[in-house]
């Protein structure tokens, strides 16, 4: 790998690094073991109980992050691109931790943030914080995550809505977005 410049992590959740750990759920009444058997959907509604507990303040989501880096690091990673999660629950946390690696790791592994709202968004005129603290976020990170699945729920903004405010949003800014598709396989799309 060194001869062609190193690895490149293309995607990784890095504020949500190691915590597939019973202590990180047990406040809700979960197991790891049980999660297991989940289906996706059930898995990612499962991340405010990360964002609800330890895993999310701050000392701990750097913790957990800065190791992923220094073990990326020594297995020859050059760069990572990490989402970072802004939600109404965990405001901009996440991002300032990873900026604040990103700065103190420069010249040694570049890392490019991402946001990733993983509640979705509400209709727009509903009152909800979110589009506001994605778009503050927007103008720190380094690109943006999409997962258009998120908006299909009652009172949310739709997939098609979602595809098309986050592609708006990175024109606006000009940073590149990223999407998750095809998590479900559903055959139909």
């Amino acid at each position: 790998c060194s001869e062609f410049g190193g690895i490149v992590n293309a995607h990784v959740h890095g504020d949500r690094a190691y915590t597939r750990r019973d202590d990180y759920y047990s406040h809700v009444g979960v197991s790891v073991s049980d999660i297991d058997k989940l289906t996706l959907p059930e898995k990612q509604q499962l991340t405010w109980a990360l964002h609800t507990g330890r895993a999310f303040e701050k000392d701990c989501i750097e913790e957990r992050m800065r190791r992923m880096i220094d073990e990326s690091i020594y297995f020859g990673v050059k760069q990572i691109f990490t989402t970072v999660d802004v939600t109404y629950n965990t405001k901009l946390k996440s991002l300032d931790v990873a900026e604040k690696l990103r700065d103190e790791y420069a010249g040694k592994l570049d890392l490019k943030i991402g946001i990733y709202n993983t509640s979705g968004f509400k209709e727009k005129g509903l009152a909800d914080e979110r589009f506001e603290l994605f778009e503050e976020a927007s103008k720190r990170c380094d690109f943006l995550m999409g997962l258009a699945e998120k908006d299909r729920s009652k009172d949310h903004m739709g997939e098609r809505q979602h595809n098309s405010y986050m592609l708006q949003l990175a024109y606006k800014t000009g940073k590149p977005a990223h999407f998750h598709v095809g998590q479900e396989n559903r055959h139909t799309d």
